[in-house]
């Protein structure tokens, strides 16, 4: 009885990091999308306007393929085994705790409103869930939501 309780746990936890990543992988495309074809979009966040048609709103267009690039990782991540999706997870974690630190250092400068504290919020909130399923919930890893994926890797037993 303990290992269905395991099991069905561990179901609970891979759907809702399938369900997290879903919503990651659509908020960054939308996200991306807006970077490319409307930059100035981000200038509610400066106190200097973002022109689409600038330095500033090149630079934001510049970016857009990689954060199409994480979306569509993301989303890719779902097919993945377990320990493809561990790696995935600890590079978003690593990546969106860098986001956070530079999005304070940066509103720290003055050129930015106090609604950029917005995206800080955004980035941290990806950087606490991915370490969340890392640490607290490595089972959501283990359990595949159904789609059956169970594989053994030496040294860091069956998933």
């Amino acid at each position: 009885m303990v290992g269905a309780a395991r099991t069905e746990e561990s179901s609970v936890h891979a759907k809702a990091l399938d369900t997290f990543v879903i919503v990651h992988a659509t908020t960054a495309f939308f996200f991306a999308l807006t970077m490319l074809l409307r930059p100035g979009v981000f200038g509610l966040f400066s106190k200097q306007p973002i022109i689409d048609a600038s330095l500033t709103g090149d630079a934001v267009r510049w970016a857009s393929p990689f954060v199409f690039g994480f979306s569509g990782l993301a989303a890719a991540s779902l097919k993945f085994g377990p320990a493809e999706r561990r790696a995935v997870a600890t590079i978003f974690a690593a990546s969106f705790w860098l986001a956070t630190f530079i999005g304070c250092w940066v509103q720290s400068n003055g050129r930015w409103k106090p609604v950029h504290a917005a995206n800080i919020v955004l980035f941290s909130s990806l950087a606490v869930s991915y370490s969340a399923f890392l640490f607290a919930f490595p089972q959501s890893f283990a359990a595949r939501s159904g789609r059956g994926v169970r594989r053994t890797y030496p040294g860091s037993g069956t998933y």
